[in-house]
């Protein structure tokens, strides 16, 4: 019994120190204090939603300076025929710039590219010997073509003024902006985003001589903030960067890139469409005087994948496009034996890479890089189209270092050139490369 009586004695006394501890406020959320009551500085003081003073970071030229510089290393084995395993090391392409911000809501940009000089003609000559054919591709016999000895310059670059404008962006409405100045245009600079692989070489319409990927005059674009649509229209000179304006004239471009899925997830995200359209002339003295470039894109673009095709139709009048024929395929163009004022063309090109990350995180950045090329300088004029194909393995060590080794075949048609002396032409080559490509960028 008097066990009992001892534990009915130490729940009462355990119930009663409960209590007290209760009334003291154990145990229970803390009172809030109220406006009138409240002291600032000490927890639970001020108030209720006072905040404290943010910090104020002081700004420094990082916050006013963005450098903008990359760099295209190469080594270059040659194993086109005839050309006995010709190699080199080189620069491709160097660019050193920086982008300013003067003031909120402006942004001025200066970039300078450095490009190897082209070789120019010195010294003794000789000749080698290639099959003749017809117009109806039958061999008529052989030509002595000349061969030349060219000057060595390796280790001369020429420097050209890449970007240099001004932008006012966010002006009124966020994401329009106007450029002022010498810039790049929409449809060149965001199939290059999207290809990501500069160092293996220029967008179809740049490689071909089609279109630069800057130029002089002014635009309006416009970024919607989703990410959806890019919009932009530009009035420029039409001679590119690096050259003079030759006439009057001016070329308009407009280009718009759609992203349908930039609000979803998956491969919907990554689906993106395009379409861009350039008009002008070339102020000459008399004859068709036209220079249209109109086509799009459409394909995939993420931040492990990329596949997509673009196709363009473009028209010129024909003097002009010899001219540029010849940089690219080294002889006369089998459209100096065309009378037409206009010369219509067709080109095409698909771009893909895959990273393996995407399926394991151990090979994150190693790559399986892809590309196809078709161009038809004219469509009235059979066998003169050109196809390049490239295949390689890149890997990308960061947002600052990329690596691809590449194999380049670059097959000519059947008339690719033509010999002027023998009044027919020349024999289809093909051209064949292999590549170690590096870029480096901050």
């Amino acid at each position: 019994m008097r066990g009992i009586v001892n534990r009915l004695g130490v729940i009462a006394a355990f119930a009663a120190g409960a209590t007290l501890l209760s009334f003291n406020g154990y145990g229970q959320e803390p009172a809030q204090p109220d406006a009138q009551t409240a002291q600032p500085g000490i927890p639970g003081g001020g108030a209720p939603d006072a905040k404290p003073e943010p910090i104020k970071k002081e700004k420094t030229w990082s916050d006013y300076i963005t450098p903008d510089l990359k760099g295209f290393v190469y080594y270059k084995l040659d194993a086109t025929d005839g050309k006995d395993l010709a190699n080199e090391f080189g620069v491709g392409r160097a660019y050193v710039g920086a982008k300013i911000k003067p003031a909120d809501h402006f942004l001025l940009r200066l970039t300078l590219d450095a490009k190897a000089r082209v070789t120019t003609a010195k010294g003794k000559s000789g000749t080698e010997t290639v099959e003749v054919k017809d117009d109806e591709g039958n061999v008529i016999g052989t030509a002595e073509v000349p061969t030349t000895e060219v000057e060595n310059t390796e280790g001369a670059y020429d420097v050209y003024l890449k970007y240099a404008y001004i932008e006012a962006y966010d002006v009124g409405v966020k994401g329009l902006t106007f450029r002022l100045g010498q810039a790049g245009f929409l449809g060149i600079n965001e199939v290059e985003d999207y290809w990501t692989y500069r160092l293996q070489g220029p967008i179809l319409l740049d490689a071909e001589k089609y279109m630069s990927s800057a130029d002089l005059g002014l635009s309006i674009g416009y970024n919607s903030p989703d990410g959806l649509v890019k919009l932009h229209a530009t009035v420029v000179n039409g001679e590119g960067y690096g050259r003079s304006e030759t006439g009057k004239s001016k070329d308009g471009q407009l280009a718009l890139f759609f992203r349908p899925g930039a609000k979803q997830s998956g491969f919907l995200h990554s689906l993106v469409i395009g379409a861009h359209a350039t008009y002008g002339k070339y102020d000459l003295d008399k004859g068709a005087d036209r220079r249209l470039r109109a086509g799009g894109l459409l394909g995939m673009a993420d931040a492990k994948y990329c596949l997509f095709t673009e196709a363009y139709y473009v028209q010129d009048p024909t003097s002009e496009r010899v001219k540029e024929e010849k940089k690219i395929i080294g002889v006369d163009s089998p459209l100096t034996q065309r009378t037409d004022e206009l010369t219509s063309g067709l080109l095409a090109a698909v771009y893909g890479w895959l990273d393996f990350g995407l399926f394991a995180s151990a090979v994150d950045g190693l790559r399986l890089v892809g590309r196809y090329d078709y161009v038809d300088p004219n469509l009235d004029f059979s066998s003169d189209q050109r196809q390049r194909f490239v295949a390689g393995v890149g890997y990308v060590f960061n947002k600052y270092v990329q690596i691809l080794a590449d194999g380049q075949f670059t097959v000519y048609g059947g008339k690719a050139g033509y010999d002027q002396d023998k009044a027919a032409y020349l024999q289809p080559t093909t051209e064949k490369l292999a590549l170690l490509q590096m870029e480096a960028k901050y």
